[in-house]
């Protein structure tokens, strides 16, 4: 799991922004969790990456080196923007505590986190190291077709 810290530069307000992933029977489950007032709140939002989807998502994350991907996924809420990283703006409020803000990491309509690139970068590694597990599943038909 990667935890980090948001914070508002404006109102000094700070937000605990937890990223984990985890191999499933059809995809990779990425959870994305806000943690607001030391816990008394969390927004979450939980997203399946078919083997397609993050195929996508390595590959638009190494062309543009943490800081772009298009939207891939599908959440529970049933949002059809599930997962993708976006250049951040220069009048954004929010940064990442301790590195320098580059990219906006959402979750369906519900979570939007300020990371730095190597948290995307590594997210899609560890993405890598599931590619055996997605593209060859032990049970179920779950390839994809191309066309």
């Amino acid at each position: 799991m990667l935890k980090f810290k948001n914070r508002n530069c404006v109102t000094g307000k700070e937000v605990i922004c937890k990223v984990s992933m985890e191999s499933v029977q059809g995809g990779v489950e990425v959870q994305m969790e806000i943690e607001y007032d030391e816990g008394n709140e969390v927004t979450g939002d939980t997203i399946l990456l078919t083997p397609m989807d993050a195929a996508c998502f390595v590959s638009e994350t190494c062309k543009t080196k943490g800081t772009a991907c298009m939207p891939v996924g599908h959440s529970t809420t049933g949002t059809g923007c599930a997962l993708a990283v976006s250049k951040i703006l220069a009048e954004c409020d929010w940064m990442c505590v301790g590195s320098p803000a580059e990219a906006y990491l959402y979750a369906g309509d519900v979570v939007k986190m300020v990371v730095p690139s190597f948290v995307v970068i590594s997210m899609a590694s560890a993405i890598v190291g599931m590619m055996g597990s997605l593209m060859y599943p032990s049970t179920g038909d779950m390839e994809e077709d191309f066309g």
